[in-house]
């Protein structure tokens, strides 16, 4: 009757720790998908691969007063691939091309979304607008894809990871999470459930029973 009762006041302690082996495995398994997806990300940062159908990238934000370009705004944006028959005119895209630039920029890398204004098919041309101030026509190769938004926090996290320096942060991290949560509710369990203040508790219901 007294093992019985023993065994039924193990059982919640039990459970729980199962649950937070459950648990543990289950965020292992995210962390690794998701620095898996990091990594093709990082693949496919330049398109050289052509993994994923969209990415993510560093652009002069849409409608801003461009009568002081020094605050002007950028942000990661997300970039869809998309091919010039299917732009149409009004839409957002990002043009990142050398040469003539709709914005005279400090740093002339930084890519700009702008609105198409008109499409020449037959030219593989754009003429490209930024707030209706000025207007430029660009080759197919400078539209870097169409504007889909700002990023979002997934978004970032998958930015950062385009570089090397932050893939190797971002996965350190993730090891880290995971050790940090094996000590905090799975090896101080384990030490804990074999205590020896447990044991002697064991001991003693054990000659109770006899």
């Amino acid at each position: 009757m007294e093992k019985g009762k023993h065994t039924s006041r193990e059982n919640p302690r039990t459970k729980t720790r199962r649950k937070a082996e459950i648990l543990f495995f289950f965020l292992a398994i995210v962390l690794f998908a998701n620095l898996f997806v990091s990594f093709l990300r990082h693949l496919d940062s330049d398109y050289d691969y052509r993994i994923f159908s969209y990415t993510h990238m560093v652009a002069v934000l849409p409608a801003q007063d461009v009568q002081n370009l020094e605050r002007l705004d950028t942000a990661v944006i997300r970039l869809e691939k998309t091919r010039l028959e299917e732009l149409s005119v009004g839409e957002l895209v990002v043009f990142g091309g050398a040469g003539e630039r709709l914005l005279p920029l400090a740093d002339d890398t930084v890519a700009v979304v702008a609105e198409v204004v008109d499409i020449d098919i037959e030219e593989g041309s754009v003429r490209l607008t930024y707030n209706g101030m000025s207007s430029v026509t660009v080759d197919r190769g400078s539209i870097l894809g169409r504007y889909a938004g700002r990023a979002s926090f997934f978004g970032m996290y998958h930015y950062a990871a385009m570089y090397p320096l932050g893939l190797g942060t971002l996965t350190l991290a993730n090891l880290l999470l995971l050790w940090a949560y094996h000590i905090l509710f799975l090896a101080r369990g384990g030490k804990r459930s074999h205590s020896p203040k447990k044991k002697l508790d064991l001991y003693a219901s054990e000659k109770l029973s006899i």
